[in-house]
């Protein structure tokens, strides 16, 4: 739709999309070896800042115009492909797992006007779509707001706890720590995100610590708050100046349903990775309350058999963790 509004060329022809993100393309560089556009060497090591600096500052040292300024993109799928043929029957097992890791990580989306193929593509988890597992839910996604690239130098920390109040509710926080790793360059600057929490429709907001008005502004932003896709979101803006550490923390009392199904001893939580972001940290820190009779995937050996399920992992793909609760 957008790209018919921009008068894109044969946008009416279109029948589906394909999404890629630049790490696709040097783990691709990474089988085939570099390829060389328009004299310049593209290897796995320097593809996506070569490719951002061609893009940016480069089309003007070559003469072009600044429509023309993303012409290399088009060059370098041609050379890829061209590579990509001639070195797919030597290496076809690698290209194969990389094509499948790469759909598993969504470092690659499709979507289709054919009813029939976007039915595999959803059936085969292709699209990037929210997951309703009727379960405990969460996903944070980032929004860039002019800040160049800088989330290359981003390193990120989520983490989620639960627990039990006194009136029996279940309070919950999710927690994101940003850390600024870069500087002021023609590339990377201060980090200004807006971020937005989904959880299971039902979450009740209590508090928000981290929310900023403006850059470099001490007054608490704005919280937003909607529903989407069946899901509850919360909303809000902050900016990380390099070479800083920010944090977000969420407070909010759990879905019913999720607290019912803690009550009837059960427990079950999906967190979906950001479509294309690397493999951040993620801790949960569980408190239920209830003695903890069995959990997958399992905790180490010395936190077994208490009342807190607790865990450390990364977002490199989508993760799910059940708990099953004792009565004793």
């Amino acid at each position: 739709d957008l790209f018919k509004k921009e008068r894109g060329i044969a946008a009416n022809e279109i029948t589906g999309v394909i999404g890629i993100t630049p790490t696709l393309l040097e783990e691709l560089l990474k089988i085939s070896g570099p390829i060389t556009v328009n004299g310049e060497e593209f290897n796995a090591g320097n593809f996506t800042e070569k490719l951002e600096y061609e893009v940016e500052f480069g089309f003007a040292e070559d003469g072009l115009d600044f429509e023309q300024r993303k012409k290399i993109l088009a060059d370098l799928t041609h050379a890829l492909l061209d590579r990509i043929k001639g070195d797919m029957i030597k290496h076809w097992s690698q290209y194969l797992a990389l094509s499948q890791r790469m759909f598993l990580e969504k470092h690659i989306l499709a979507y289709s006007l054919d009813p029939e193929v976007e039915t595999i593509i959803q059936a085969r988890d292709w699209g990037g779509a929210m997951k309703d597992k009727g379960a405990d839910y969460l996903l944070w996604v980032d929004a860039n707001l002019a800040s160049l690239k800088t989330d290359k130098v981003i390193h990120r920390e989520l983490s989620y706890t639960i627990t039990a109040s006194t009136s029996g509710a279940y309070v919950g926080t999710v927690a994101m720590k940003y850390v600024n790793n870069g500087s002021f360059t023609k590339f990377t600057s201060r980090y200004r995100t807006y971020a937005r929490l989904y959880l299971p429709l039902g979450s009740k907001f209590i508090s928000l610590v981290g929310s900023m008005k403006a850059e470099k502004s001490t007054e608490p932003g704005v919280v937003d708050q909607g529903v989407e896709n069946g899901r509850q979101w919360f909303g809000t803006f902050i900016s990380i100046e390099p070479q800083r550490t920010g944090e977000l923390r969420w407070q909010f009392y759990l879905a019913p349903e999720v607290a019912t199904r803690i009550k009837n001893n059960a427990y079950n939580l999906l967190v979906q990775k950001q479509l294309g972001t690397l493999a951040h940290t993620l801790t949960l820190d569980l408190n239920f309350g209830k003695k903890i009779a069995s959990a997958s995937p399992g905790e180490q050996q010395k936190n077994l058999g208490d009342l807190k399920y607790t865990m450390q992992t990364n977002l490199q793909v989508d993760k799910e963790f059940y708990v099953e609760f004792s009565d004793l």
